[in-house]
């Protein structure tokens, strides 16, 4: 039940750069490969077979750019293209073909088997959505007199909320539906939308239920009767492609950028997680100024500068000030933003002094 497939397809195609440099889709030469990366699942073609499984760091395309030189050797640089977080999978299927341009183009297709987990968005058709928030084996569910486990158990309290009427009457409707062996009616404008709960509720008694689709109900664990009627009854729920393998991040250390050498941002780039200024707000009442220094200066753009105590200009030696030729130097540490600022102002000719604490 909500096993689905994702599919995601990857593109590589041969441009033509200049006269002197052209890219070619082949296996690359030990020489340029980088380290870091499998090319042993490549073919001789310079592509993968399809029913290969893939892991990041696989190459699933080699392709070089190859420099044209008169005297010497042709250079060749790698550019393959590789799976990276989150395209793992099997290699479903493999095309070759031309572009709009006549150049080369292959498109490889990776397959993902994607099995319910925490954190998995599901949605009823009246647009009730949740997410998963435990995965249970059959024999821990509560199940009915009868021996029927529920597939999904549901937070009642969203609707009065939302005040989804439609979707406790799909439910009674369906209970009646399963037990007689027939289509329910529930077309709008037609004498099935005309009081449709008292027809269900008659119907449903008849068959030997409670009218309102309420049922004793016994604990998984221990076997003992629920103390409350629980409502059970057929829903049509759907698996949404909001899925938390999609969205999960996390980061230690990683890239930073080399403008202001902070953090890269995106889950693609292995980006880190901010801090912004209204969690800002939030640590501050609470008083974790330590914390709050960690968090924005020393896990971000923390550098370190020299400063003459005299004219307090930042200098780009330890030994002298070249400003005021005085030797009285001290370190300081700077968010890098900081320095950045500090500079681009310096090139409007706004000269900043910085106080030294001693």
């Amino acid at each position: 039940m909500f096993v689905h497939t994702c599919y995601k397809t990857l593109q590589c195609e041969e441009n033509k750069k200049t006269n002197c440099s052209f890219e070619r889709i082949e296996v690359p030469p030990a020489k340029s490969q980088n380290n870091t990366m499998n090319y042993s699942k490549l073919a001789e073609n310079g592509i993968i077979k399809k029913g290969t499984p893939v892991v990041k760091g696989d190459i699933i395309i080699g392709k070089t750019l190859t420099k044209v030189k008169t005297d010497e050797e042709d250079d060749k640089t790698d550019c393959s293209l590789a799976i990276g977080n989150g395209e793992e999978g099997i290699v479903d299927g493999v095309w070759e073909g031309i572009n709009d341009e006549g150049n080369k183009m292959v498109k490889v297709r990776i397959r993902q088997l994607r099995i319910p987990e925490v954190g998995d968005k599901l949605a009823s058709r009246s647009s009730q959505k949740g997410v998963c928030g435990l995965l249970l084996s059959q024999e821990d569910m509560p199940f009915t007199s009868q021996g029927i486990t529920p597939d999904l158990l549901i937070n009642p309290h969203c609707m009065p909320s939302r005040m989804t009427m439609s979707q406790l009457i799909e439910c009674l409707l369906g209970k009646t539906a399963a037990m007689n062996g027939k289509l329910g009616d529930s077309t709008a404008f037609s004498s099935s939308s005309i009081n449709p709960i008292n027809k269900i509720s008659e119907e449903l008694k008849s068959l030997g239920y409670e009218r309102h689709g309420n049922e004793r109900m016994y604990c998984g664990y221990t076997g003992e009767m629920l103390e409350a009627e629980v409502f059970i009854g057929p829903t049509y729920y759907q698996r949404l492609k909001h899925l938390v393998k999609d969205k999960m991040h996390s980061r230690s250390r990683g890239n930073v950028t080399m403008m202001h050498h902070q953090p890269s941002e995106g889950r693609s780039r292995d980006g880190g997680l901010r801090t912004g200024e209204m969690e800002r707000d939030s640590l501050i009442a609470h008083g974790g100024a330590a914390f709050i220094q960690e968090t924005f200066f020393d896990m971000s753009d923390v550098y370190q500068v020299n400063i003459c105590n005299k004219c307090g200009c930042i200098i780009s030696t330890a030994k002298q000030c070249r400003a005021c030729k005085k030797d009285d130097i001290t370190k300081t540490n700077i968010p890098y933003c900081t320095k950045l600022l500090f500079q681009e102002l310096q090139a409007l000719g706004v000269k900043i002094s910085i106080s030294s604490n001693k």
